[in-house]
């Protein structure tokens, strides 16, 4: 299966819809963090992550939600 590595930008929230699909609240690029604010948080990981090439993916990087990480970028050093 072809995969996409990405970051999260920014403060918006990326839904995992695999994670999803199977009932797990889970977001791109974040944590849970229960200690950020009275009922937790999520916070950015600063990581790249693969995740599968699906049409919502696609989406959240056309609309600047999600970006390529460093090494998938067009006309990289090699």
């Amino acid at each position: 299966m072809k995969k996409l590595k990405v970051k999260a930008v920014g403060a918006v929230l990326v839904p995992d819809y695999e994670a999803i699909e199977q009932g797990v609240l889970r977001f791109i690029g974040r944590r849970h963090d229960p200690k950020a604010g009275p009922n937790g948080g999520w916070v950015p990981t600063e990581q790249a992550i693969e995740v599968p090439y699906r049409l919502e993916y696609l989406q959240e990087l056309q609309a600047g939600n999600l970006e390529p990480a460093e090494d998938e970028r067009p006309g990289k050093a090699s």
